[in-house]
């Protein structure tokens, strides 16, 4: 299927809209994150009610931790040990949150950071790597852009290129600011920071 590209482009996208279709119920995001991870199997939809429950378990045994739920969920339910899964994500993420905050690292930053890192192979040096990309590019964009300096630098320290990333953000911060300031130039740089 996959030799003529075409043709498995064309039946992975109708797969993928049937499973969002079927999943209608849902929040919309929820119901595309299921059908991203479902698409290409042999049968999506049974696929992704599967997920699905597994989601739910996993929402209700962990929605009480300190975790980022959905992002908790949405990862353990595709795994083959779903519980395990999620313990292992409450696990690592306390971890790295932990070594995150004995360095002096806000605590805003160091969840944020840790909630990425602990979906990687290797969560602790995935913390270790995304604080360096937040500092490096937190420097850089806090002389140009105070006020979004934070966001920025979260958002771009996750990406393979987190300085480039920051440039593309910041422009991106400089045309919203220009296109709100047209209509209110008063809260301008806050609709461009959100």
């Amino acid at each position: 299927d996959a030799s003529v590209p075409a043709v498995a482009a064309e039946r992975y996208l109708e797969e993928y809209r049937r499973v969002v279709a079927a999943l209608s119920h849902l929040e919309p995001a929820l119901a595309r994150t299921m059908a991203n991870a479902t698409f290409m199997a042999r049968r999506p939809a049974q696929k992704a009610r599967h997920h699905l429950r597994h989601f739910d378990q996993l929402v209700t045994e962990f929605g009480r931790t300190e975790t980022p739920i959905r992002t908790l969920a949405r990862e353990a339910c595709r795994a083959p040990r779903p519980r395990a899964a999620g313990q292992k994500f409450v696990e690592d993420r306390r971890t790295v949150l932990d070594r995150l905050r004995r360095r002096g690292t806000d605590v805003t930053v160091a969840r944020t950071i840790a909630s990425i890192a602990c979906v990687s192979a290797d969560p602790v040096a995935r913390g270790e790597e995304l604080l360096a990309h937040f500092e490096a590019v937190l420097q850089m964009v806090r002389a140009v852009h105070p006020r979004a300096a934070r966001s920025i630098a979260l958002s771009a320290c996750r990406s393979p290129t987190p300085l480039a990333a920051a440039r593309r953000y910041m422009a991106n911060y400089d045309r919203v600011v220009e296109m709100v300031s047209r209509v209110d130039e008063r809260h301008a740089h806050r609709v461009a920071a959100q």
